[in-house]
C-alpha cells in the first residue's frame, strides 16, 4: 500500500511539474511572438533624422531581448525591453522619431513587458 501511495504521490507532483512547465513555455512563445512583432513595427518606423543609425540601435536592443528570452532569462528580457522603450521615450523627445511612432513602439513595448 505505501509503494502504491507513494507512486501515486510521484506521479502526481510530476503532472503538476509538466503543467506549469508548459504554462511557462505557452506564456514565453507568447511573448517571444509579441517581441518579434515589436521588432517587426520597429523596422517600419517613421524617424525624423538619422534612420539607419537609430533604426539598427532600436533592433539591436530588441535582438538582444529576443536571444535572452530564448534563453529563458526573463529578467535580463525585462531589462533589455525597459531599455528599449527608455530609448524611444528619448528619441520622441529630441524629434528624432515620429511621434505616432513612438507611441505605439512604446505601447508594443509596455505589452511585452507585461507579458514577461
Amino acid at each position: 500500500m505505501k509503494v502504491r501511495l507513494s507512486f501515486i504521490l510521484t506521479a502526481v507532483v510530476t503532472i503538476a511539474c509538466l503543467t506549469v512547465i508548459s504554462h511557462e513555455a505557452f506564456a514565453q512563445t507568447s511573448c517571444m511572438d509579441q517581441l518579434v512583432a515589436l521588432k517587426a513595427a520597429t523596422q517600419n518606423t517613421t524617424f525624423l533624422r538619422d534612420a539607419s543609425k537609430l533604426r539598427a540601435d532600436l533592433l539591436k536592443r530588441l535582438d538582444e531581448a529576443i536571444s535572452r528570452l530564448s534563453q529563458g532569462k526573463i529578467v535580463d528580457t525585462e531589462e533589455k525591453v525597459v531599455q528599449f522603450r527608455l530609448k524611444v521615450v528619448e528619441l520622441d523627445a529630441e524629434r528624432k522619431i515620429a511621434h505616432t511612432s513612438a507611441t505605439s513602439l512604446e505601447a508594443g513595448a509596455d505589452a511585452v513587458i507585461s507579458c514577461l
